[in-house]
């Protein structure tokens, strides 16, 4: 196995994939360490009630940035054309799209922030907040304009200086004033800056316009194409906002929502790669589903990865996840690494969830894309007003869970159904490895602190005795990338 991962290194290295995925996963790594660490210290300064209403405000701009981005980022990977004449057609058409859009979305966001609050400070605050959606939608199409043209590695350079300059202009003024609108308006401010930047070096360095594109054919048939790309990554994204934003329009205390905001922002960290790779694959997959190339044997590897690098992470959380929240942020946000500790479940099957997304959007799925986006917020919502008498925090945590192993599932079968994949071996091992792990836990493994070492010896011992990782499946992809290459 180890010579067979040689192997296939030295053929990525140097591939538009591996480039791609790099920058991107640099560039969002770089952004969320920053913004974690940020995190960190305006919770310790502002306490769960103001965090509660920051993580709401971001929640529900996130939540509406489906809506503003209109799967650009889908439309420029599958259609951007190699001709520089084409691709300039493109993209200023698709830029008028999100400007329309992205105004839309924030005009949705401003309405529902003035409807449903009352305190004067807290709309002044969300307010700022969804005011960022329009930068932060250009600053993303930007970058997926570059993607698309597997020329990404500037952006991590540029996800360092603006959320670095962020964290440090921010934490300069919690120790100042201790405002949270102020810290909100440095937010906006950011994004701003960035979004003309972003602009000139579309201009500048990629020679494109600015200005948007006016012919009406053209933007009927964008607009027709990419709302099943918006539907099903907007509503597979919005299912990590569900929670957050649930509990606040259910009217939970702004420290609940700030506990499992704060539980969020742990899970999403381990789901960076997962987005990275499904953004820097989504060309890749799109030429090779149809060519002949190595991206469908790429992606069912993938698949079995996330679900056992998933499994592994959630028994480690689940031993380890409570006392590293609280050791991070302090005794106060306690219930919030207890929050953690059972959300890290969810991660290996939303990863999966996620990618699924995108690759079906690549290989002609975008109607299974949206009917598994739809089921899982269908789910989850479902689930988070049904068990709410049971608590706040156990009602959002098991919506969650049980939307993303439904997520997962669906995905699997969609893409297996699609790719014509023979047998189900190669999904059915390692959730049977997880399952038997998990089944091992509930029954008594040995007590803390060797549950996990122990929980975690035994999914290796299931991965290995049930063949969930073989050579044959490197070398696969290894030669059908050097065909590919050739």
């Amino acid at each position: 196995m180890l010579k067979q991962l040689t192997r296939l290194g030295s053929v990525l290295q140097g591939a538009p994939l591996a480039r791609n995925f790099g920058a991107l996963t640099l560039s969002q790594g770089l952004g969320r360490v920053v913004r974690f660490l940020y995190l960190i210290i305006v919770a310790r300064i502002l306490g769960p009630a103001d965090v509660g209403v920051f993580v709401y405000g971001v929640a529900l701009y996130l939540g509406l940035s489906g809506l503003a981005g209109f799967g650009q980022g889908v439309l420029l990977s599958t259609r951007l054309g190699k001709s520089r004449r084409e691709a300039s057609r493109m993209v200023s058409h698709s830029l008028a799209v999100v400007l329309v859009m992205a105004s839309f979305a924030m005009g949705l966001g401003l309405g529902s922030v003035w409807a449903g609050e009352h305190e004067m400070k807290v709309v002044q605050a969300l307010g700022l907040l969804v005011l960022t959606l329009v930068p932060r939608s250009i600053v993303v199409w930007v970058r997926h304009c570059y993607v698309a043209l597997e020329d990404a590695g500037w952006i991590p350079r540029y996800e360092l200086v603006f959320r670095g300059g962020e964290a440090l202009a921010g934490t300069a003024v919690l120790f100042l004033w201790g405002d949270l609108r102020v810290v909100c308006a440095i937010h906006l401010s950011a994004w701003l800056i960035e979004a003309v930047v972003a602009l000139r070096k579309l201009t500048g360095v990629g020679g494109f316009s600015l200005v948007p594109g006016r012919n009406l054919r053209l933007l009927k048939h964008i607009f027709r194409v990419s709302l099943y790309f918006m539907l099903s990554l907007w509503l597979v994204n919005l299912s990590a906002q569900v929670g957050i934003l649930g509990l606040g329009l259910l009217r939970e205390e702004a420290a609940t929502v700030g506990y499992f905001g704060t539980a969020m922002q742990f899970v999403t960290t381990f789901l960076l790669l997962p987005f990275a790779f499904g953004q820097a694959f989504l060309p890749s997959l799109s030429r090779g589903y149809h060519r002949g190339g190595p991206a469908p044997a790429v992606l069912t590897f993938v698949i079995k990865g996330l679900l056992v690098a998933g499994g592994f992470i959630a028994l480690l959380a689940h031993s380890y996840g409570a006392w590293i929240v609280t050791w991070l942020l302090g005794d106060r946000f306690a219930a919030a690494g207890e929050v953690f500790a059972s959300l890290s479940w969810a991660i290996g099957p939303y990863a999966v969830t996620l990618l699924a997304v995108q690759a079906l959007n690549g290989i002609g799925g975008r109607n299974l894309a949206t009917v598994l986006a739809l089921a899982i917020v269908a789910v989850q919502v479902t689930l988070l007003i049904a068990l709410l008498p049971l608590g706040a925090l156990v009602a959002a945590t098991a919506a969650l869970v049980a939307a993303a192993v439904l997520g997962c599932l669906l995905g699997i079968l969609f893409i297996h159904r699609r790719l014509g994949i023979r047998g189900h071996g190669w999904w059915l091992h390692p959730l049977i490895a997880i399952a038997g792990t998990g089944a091992a836990i509930s029954l008594g493994m040995p007590p803390e602190p060797w549950t996990a070492p122990a929980a975690a010896a035994l999914l290796g011992l299931l991965i290995w005795r049930l063949g969930v990782f073989r050579g044959a499946d490197l070398d696969l992809i290894r030669d059908r990338l050097q065909a590919a290459a050739g």
